[in-house]
């Protein structure tokens, strides 16, 4: 079969904590933001996806025409973009990168906006800012799963342990208090940095599963919820499956929440959180008997985890395009009524937009 396409969706490199106690500043003074070591494998999983393609970009000779880029305006994942670009077209690595406009000159020769993208926009801001409909929603199953106590009971002695050297409030106890307190702490292991001495590994096994249940059994147990981050990100790759005049490498750069939830949204739950430099690739194939996809997540093929049904190794791009047109929204509208994010614009950000021009 043919190669026509390749879509790499994929995690940024480890990065610093997003919530960092005022006593561990010293630690992580960049809050957020791509350590050397994300960087590093940003550029590692470029230069091994230019191996593994290597026929395939031979064809597409590295023009903006057939390679395009879309990442999130977080800038740990400009960043990741930067460092994955750099090694897909085997730039020099230089980190930190340079300020201003050298620092997007990768990213934007391939058709970034460097917009906030809807299918991440909202989690980055626990929906503090969402729609009163969503807000209502969210919050209602906040509590219900609260009220039953999952995990509290077990954590409570290393809550105790934690207020005493952390300086942590109250919002420990609930969980995106857990959320963050773990974060913070995989962060010194992701990076390969010490654990300061109050910390031991068990602090971090202890509230490792917290972030999974908060992800799984919260944010996207409700179909809606779930949709929120999926519309307009499966909106646009119905688009790029579709698009048959020439053959290109599509990019995104995101969180592991959008891995998650384009999984989660195929049928397909992920037995733990993703790790960085992670991703989903999908390639679309024409064959003798019309157009197939394969997908990979980790370098592992999914294909019969998301449809135990098919008959051979391969699915089906009408299967696939039925599964994603599904889980999206009737409308952008009804997205919008949900999400409350109206400023994002399909037709301005999307349409307009090289890929399909």
């Amino acid at each position: 079969m043919e190669l026509l396409k390749v879509i790499y969706i994929g995690r940024h490199g480890q990065r610093e904590p997003t919530e960092v106690p005022e006593a561990y500043k010293q630690d992580w003074p960049n809050k957020g933001e791509l350590t050397l070591k994300g960087a590093e494998g940003q550029y590692t999983k470029g230069t091994q996806m230019r191996t593994k393609y290597s026929e395939f970009f031979k064809l597409l000779q590295d023009s903006p025409k057939y390679i395009f880029c879309r990442t999130s305006d977080f800038g740990r994942n400009v960043d990741s973009a930067h460092y994955f670009l750099s090694g897909l077209f085997n730039l020099p690595f230089v980190f930190p990168i340079t300020a201003g406009e050298e620092k997007f000159k990768v990213i934007r020769k391939y058709g970034n906006r460097l917009s906030k993208l809807a299918c991440d926009v909202l989690y980055r801001s626990y929906f503090v800012t969402s729609s009163p409909a969503f807000a209502s929603l969210y919050s209602s199953m906040h509590k219900a799963a609260e009220e039953k106590k999952e995990y509290f009971t077990e954590l409570e002695p290393v809550v105790h342990k934690l207020k005493s050297t952390y300086g942590l409030n109250s919002v420990v106890m609930d969980y995106r208090g857990f959320f963050h307190l773990n974060d913070f702490l995989e962060c010194y292991k992701a990076n390969d940095k010490p654990l300061p001495k109050e910390f031991t590994e068990a602090d971090i096994k202890a509230t490792s599963a917290m972030p999974y249940f908060t992800l799984y059994n919260i944010t996207l147990a409700h179909e809606t919820i779930r949709r929120v981050y999926n519309h307009y990100l499966f909106k646009e790759l119905i688009k790029v499956i579709n698009e048959p005049s020439r053959p290109f490498f599509y990019y995104f750069s995101g969180h592991y929440i959008t891995m998650f939830a384009f999984l989660l949204g195929l049928g397909y739950v992920l037995p733990e959180l993703t790790n960085y430099n992670t991703g989903i690739t999908i390639e679309v194939y024409k064959g003798t008997k019309g157009r197939f996809i394969n997908i990979e997540y980790d370098e592992k093929n999914i294909n019969k985890l998301l449809f135990p049904e098919l008959s051979s190794d391969y699915i089906p791009i009408e299967v696939l395009l039925e599964a994603m047109q599904k889980e999206k929204f009737k409308s952008d509208d009804e997205y919008k009524l949900y999400s409350g994010n109206k400023e994002f614009d399909y037709d301005r950000d999307f349409e307009e937009s090289e890929i399909f021009n």
